[in-house]
């Protein structure tokens, strides 16, 4: 018996890093991308964060990323986002763990 055939993906991905230590005025995570197939992103820090989808970051408003492992997928089935993304923590800076991945061009 054959195993099941898997279907190609017609082009590639590459992944990109993107982390970065959010600071407590809104900071910008992540830059338009219309080529992005999907990107996780992932509080690791021991403060709180907040996202904003389009416009500055403001505390206490967005989606929360709760300290140490609060996280969110972004992907092109259940939650597609191309536009920037704002991060903003709460006390102090806390790093965020980025990882996005995109059509290879």
């Amino acid at each position: 018996m054959r195993p099941p055939r898997i279907p190609r993906i017609p082009w590639e991905l590459v992944a990109r890093d993107r982390s970065k230590l959010i600071e407590i005025t809104s900071t910008l995570l992540l830059e338009t991308n219309v080529i992005r197939s999907w990107v996780a992103i992932a509080n690791k820090g021991a403060n709180d964060v907040f996202l904003r989808l389009g416009t500055e970051a403001i505390a206490d408003e967005g989606i929360y990323l709760k300290a140490s492992g609060g996280s969110i997928l972004l992907d092109m089935v259940l939650n597609p986002w191309f536009g920037e993304v704002y991060a903003i923590a709460i006390t102090v800076a806390s790093l965020v763990v980025c990882q996005e991945v995109e059509k290879k061009v």
